[in-house]
């Protein structure tokens, strides 16, 4: 299995600029932050120092690698702030058009550089949703300042593998899945989903499986990567204990006999032959099972709530716990069989030879067995079909 490749959204650090001040490199971590709006700093420290400093007194916006090529404007008022500005530029953008990016920023050609805007220009490139880092150059020309935002795109999700899964269906996964593939990555939601595919394991008796992730960059495509999902599925956990709350009609012992679902010992953890292995797909079977046998018990109503799983300290072990309704008990009010002709037609049974399908079977007074009256209709279609 391939290592696990690291991960986040944090930008290396840049190299820091010439004579660059206090208050520069508290704004230039401002930016890395992404904390923009909140940390702006009032009107009047926007007063323009003595030129000694480079550019205007809050150069929060303005990313430090600029800051030689502002030095080299310093002797022709080197401010950016407060300028109009000349001409905006993009870099870094490949898949978002710089049309579609020009029409989310607040800054236009012709208004004046001030920080409030590219505060708000920031976070809403930012909100995008397609960036993992956007910071914004400046650079003072004799025709204006030019803003240049700078981006660094997201990459995108060429497939999504699952790895390590064998006994959960890849179906199964595939449908709490709501990854898609040339989707934007984005960390959150797919730690969302390792979640949701733990969850699958819990509920099909998993309960020591183990899921992570790995995003592995694609070699021959470049900004795409493999979001991996990584199931340890670990061992089974054995039934240690089934027990029902709410049955009166019937016993423990009877409805522990038709069910699929077993009590292990400790000797299934040796041996999975021995039984008692938790199975999902068997307990929800056992469902139909019991409704079936209540039915055949004359408990048509017979339901059962949501089954309550506690994991033993060590979570080798579970113990069951499923509450019943059972439901009344229905007998037989009266049973007939009659063959439904059209006007003129002879029916090809009469009623005595249908009543042979009934009476040795049920009659009135006794318990409404749904297994028997199942064998009364099939005794009937045999009847008619040696009928031809």
């Amino acid at each position: 299995m391939n290592e696990r490749v690291p991960h986040h959204d944090a930008r290396p650090a840049r190299a820091p600029a010439r004579a660059l001040t206090g208050v520069l490199a508290r704004a230039v971590a401002v930016v890395l932050m992404g904390v923009l709006l909140a940390l702006l700093l009032p009107a009047p420290a926007l007063a323009a120092p003595p030129k000694a400093q480079g550019f205007g007194g809050t150069p929060k916006l303005i990313d430090p690698k600029l800051r030689p090529t502002l030095f080299e404007f310093a002797d022709v008022d080197g401010e950016v702030w407060n300028q109009p500005i000349s001409e905006i530029r993009f870099r870094g953008n490949r898949r978002v058009e710089s049309e579609a990016m020009l029409i989310e920023i607040d800054s236009n050609v012709g208004e004046l550089v001030t920080p409030e805007k590219l505060a708000r220009d920031l976070k809403a490139l930012w909100a995008l949703g397609y960036f993992e880092d956007v910071y914004v150059e400046g650079e003072l020309t004799p025709a204006g300042a030019v803003l240049t935002y700078v981006v660094k795109e997201r990459p995108t999700i060429r497939k999504i593998i699952i790895e390590g899964s064998s006994k959960v269906k890849l179906d199964d996964i595939n449908e709490v899945l709501d990854l898609e593939g040339n989707s934007v990555l984005d960390l959150g939601k797919v730690k969302d989903n390792v979640g949701k595919v733990q969850a699958l394991y819990t509920e099909n008796g998993f309960f020591l499986a183990e899921v992570d992730y790995a995003v592995r960059p694609v070699e021959d495509e470049p900004g795409k990567v493999d979001v991996v999902i990584i199931v340890n599925e670990a061992e089974e956990v054995i039934v240690r204990s089934i027990t029902f709350v709410g049955n009166k009609a019937l016993t423990d012992d009877q409805l522990r006999r038709v069910m699929i679902t077993k009590v292990g010992g400790y000797l299934s953890i040796i041996s999975k032959k021995s039984g008692g292995v938790f199975n999902r797909e068997a307990f929800v079977a056992d469902y139909s099972n019991l409704r079936a046998y209540y039915a055949d018990q004359g408990h048509f109503d017979a339901d059962f709530e949501d089954v309550e799983l506690a994991l033993s300290p060590d979570r080798r072990f579970v113990h069951l716990t499923v509450a019943v309704n059972e439901g009344p008990q229905y007998e037989i009010g009266g049973i007939t069989a009659r063959e439904m002709t059209r006007a003129g037609e002879d029916a090809l049974l009469p009623p005595g030879v249908l009543a042979e399908s009934i009476d040795p079977i049920l009659s009135k007074g006794d318990v409404a067995s749904a297994g028997k009256l199942q064998t009364i209709q099939e005794d009937i279609e045999r009847r008619y079909k040696d009928k031809g």
